[in-house]
């Protein structure tokens, strides 16, 4: 999944799809706290340009 910093964190009116269907958030900037815990426990591994890139 895709997504600039300005839209984590935050409610909307319809949920796509669960935290567990993506295999990586590719955003700007770290989530906060709470969302990036929820992320690790549903497998989605992060990715910022400061990030360490996954290994291959």
């Amino acid at each position: 999944m895709l997504a600039d910093s300005s839209k984590l964190g935050r409610r909307l009116f319809a949920q796509v799809a669960a935290l567990g269907r993506a295999d990586y958030l590719v955003t700007d900037a770290a989530p906060p706290p709470d969302l990036a815990a929820a992320l690790d426990v549903a497998g989605v591994q992060v990715l910022t340009p400061d990030a360490p890139r996954p290994a291959r």
